[in-house]
């Protein structure tokens, strides 16, 4: 049998074991029997698993030193000066 392991509404695991899935664990967790299509992270609620989410991936622009910045740039040292009131 497979059981998925709920900690806030999140499926964090998920065992398959033909064990009584109690005398496994610390009381403490809480198991839930599930099916194949179950995955961890998985969103668990009112007795019932939930879709997973569309999620856009993007991807992030690289972050920029501050002697890039100055370099690409001669005016952001003047305004880095500025900022920190060495000017």
């Amino acid at each position: 049998m497979k059981y998925a392991r709920i900690q806030n509404g999140v499926v964090m695991e998920v065992v398959e074991t033909d064990e009584d899935i109690s005398t496994l664990y610390t009381p403490d967790l809480v198991w839930v029997t599930c099916n194949d299509s179950v995955t961890q992270r998985q969103l668990y609620a009112n007795g019932e698993f939930l879709p997973e989410p569309d999620v856009e991936v993007f991807e992030m622009p690289a972050i920029k030193s501050l002697t890039d910045m100055i370099l690409a740039d001669p005016t952001e040292l003047a305004k880095l000066k500025t900022a920190l009131g060495i000017a």
